[in-house]
């Protein structure tokens, strides 16, 4: 029985306008803001046989009110000014985390409109500390 030859695989990296031509399911990559995604085509020949991509997760991060102005609109009016850049950037979504150890904040998420999603987060070290 003889060995099977393996095709060459070449991996393209591809960003915007480039990504969008060259996805075979016509996924709309965005173009690059301040980042993009990167997306790593598998070609054999000109044939696309797989992809993978770096996605930057535009979050709402960083939210914090000072102890006198809680209880106060300016969190909701915050939220809402972020979700504006959001919209003015051509994104359909925002995303928040909420760590589990902080009940209140996915409280404060749900009150205004954000939803739970099915999802499990997986994480993986890759640089020693």
């Amino acid at each position: 029985m003889s060995a099977q030859i393996q095709p060459q695989i070449e991996f393209v990296e591809k960003v915007g306008a480039d990504a969008r031509e060259a996805d075979p399911d016509g996924i709309k990559w965005p173009d690059p803001v301040v980042s993009a995604p990167i997306v790593v085509f598998a070609y054999e020949g000109d044939r696309v046989v797989g992809r993978s991509a770096i996605l930057p997760v535009d979050c709402v991060e960083g939210t914090m009110i000072v102890e006198d102005k809680r209880g106060t609109s300016l969190a909701f009016r915050l939220l809402r000014r972020i979700e504006e850049l959001y919209r003015a950037n051509g994104r359909t979504h925002a995303i928040a985390f909420a760590h589990d150890d902080q009940p209140e904040v996915a409280e404060y998420l749900e009150r205004v409109g954000y939803r739970k999603s099915p999802l499990t987060v997986y994480s993986k070290q890759l640089v020693e500390d």
